[in-house]
């Protein structure tokens, strides 16, 4: 924030809520209770002022409720943008908005009949869309964007059929092509893939695995292989796991190591029938569940977490970061952290100074009990919303939790009662502006006849 902007805006807003408070002391003279009353009660004494900002510590006395709404004001107005509005506003027909850096944000319109996805890069300092490109969504169905905070950002598209292959774009902010990757493949079952930070890599795990939908395996010894994918087409294999240990790629951290779901087990697998293994285990297993290590039986030896993966030296190991048998319904990495929640809890994975990770974790209810519910993250992994339903989905309860210094807290709460807010940043827009507070999701009333898939915005630093 530009000093002097600041203190312009601020001495602006000053001069207006100071009209506002005698306009309210002069109504309270004549006795109306629907206001503060010198007689019996104080108004309280708030600073207008960011400390944050380094301002000359001025205060006025307000209304709480009229200084948090000043104050958001002031912190809008100093951003000096030339588009002063909520982003979302400013490109209403969009599928997806996400935040790539300070006021840099990627516009997205998915054209599903093409298979393509139109991304703008939309500059709101000088209210510009600095650039525009197209991604072919290949067999794809929803593109969704890799993000490095004011580095780069990406996406990742697989080809299926006789020759498959998955494909790797990187940017800069600006919305220039950096690099392009592709990694053919064949005979391989599970495919999971990310980009670096810095652009130079395409990262992908292929296993050969085959299993029934009763979670039968019909190999009993199989490979899982880590590659990493360069733009001059070559390749280099990282490492290679047996059967022993099943891993699932999440992200890559900005110091170039690759985050993983895994499940070690020591001992070799029991040789079955398919018949004798329905009878034993008598397990409903989908196929379709990219995370085939919760399929695995819990024994006394194995083990079960997250671990880190270092790409940039020969033969690396596991680094086990944080060990659970938790099943998480997310797994969400932005910004060198990891999210994980279930119904119960919040447990965020982050670096210290010294590159370890340790774990914050947050208490409460999430989403409706024994239901599935999306939460959001944002760019910068630093804020986590969820909903919270109430009375069968009627009401909703949106709740914002801040990641600062190692801990997770409650920063916003409020409830919405008729009405059901829906989190999908990946087929509408579910977005947080991190500079202003502005969350974006979609409502629909539940009560008879009521709209519905209207726009929601709520500010989030506003208390």
């Amino acid at each position: 924030m530009k000093k002097a902007i600041l203190k312009k805006v601020i001495l602006k807003k000053m001069i207006s809520v100071s009209l506002a408070i005698g306009f309210m002391l002069g109504m309270t003279a004549c006795g109306n209770s629907g206001y503060y009353s010198s007689e019996n009660q104080e108004i309280p004494s708030v600073n207008v002022m960011s400390e944050q900002a380094g301002i000359d510590s001025n205060y006025i006395e307000a209304d709480s409720a009229v200084s948090s709404v000043m104050d958001a004001e002031i912190r809008k107005e100093a951003l000096n943008r030339a588009y002063d509005g909520p982003v979302a506003d400013r490109f209403p027909d969009a599928d997806s908005i996400e935040q790539i850096g300070e006021g840099r944000f990627i516009i997205l319109y998915r054209d599903r009949t093409a298979g393509m996805t139109e991304v703008d890069v939309y500059d709101i300092n000088s209210d510009t869309v600095i650039n525009t490109f197209k991604v072919n969504n290949m067999g794809t169905h929803v593109l969704e964007p890799i993000i490095y905070p004011d580095m780069g950002f990406g996406f990742i598209t697989e080809a299926k059929g006789k020759e498959p292959a998955i494909y790797g774009y990187y940017y800069d902010t600006d919305g220039n092509l950096v690099s392009k990757f592709t990694k053919e493949y064949t005979d391989k079952t599970y495919v999971y893939y990310t980009l670096s930070a810095d652009g130079k890599a395409m990262y992908v795990t292929l296993n050969d695995r085959i299993q029934c939908a009763c979670g039968f395996d019909f190999k009993a010894d199989y490979t899982t292989e880590i590659y990493a994918v360069y733009a001059d087409e070559s390749e280099k294999l990282l490492k290679e796991f047996d059967s022993h240990t099943d891993i699932y790629l999440i992200g890559a951290t900005t110091d170039g190591r690759l985050v993983f779901k895994y499940f070690y087990n020591p001992a070799d697998k029991v040789i079955l029938t398919h018949e004798e293994y329905e009878k034993q285990y008598s397990v409903t297993f989908d196929i379709n569940d990219l995370d085939t290590s919760d399929s695995e039986e819990k024994t006394d030896e194995s083990e079960r977490g997250y671990a880190v993966l270092r790409t940039d030296v020969d033969d690396p190991g596991l680094e086990k970061i944080y060990m659970t048998d938790t099943y998480y319904d997310h797994m969400i990495f932005k910004g060198d952290k990891l999210i994980l929640s279930d119904n119960d809890e919040i447990v965020c994975l982050f670096p210290d100074e010294n590159g370890s990770y340790k774990d914050a974790h947050y208490e409460g209810q999430i989403g409706l009990k024994g239901y599935y519910t999306d939460i959001y993250v944002s760019s910068s992994g630093d804020y986590i919303i969820y909903p919270t339903y109430t009375d069968e989905f009627e009401d909703t309860t949106i709740t914002a939790v801040k990641y600062d210094n190692g801990k997770l807290s409650k920063i916003y709460e409020k409830e919405h009662e008729g009405w059901k807010i829906d989190f999908a940043e990946n087929y509408n827009i579910t977005m947080l502006d991190e500079e202003t507070g502005d969350f974006f999701a979609l409502y629909s009333e539940t009560k008879r006849d009521g709209v519905n898939n209207k726009n929601y915005n709520e500010n989030i630093f506003e208390h």
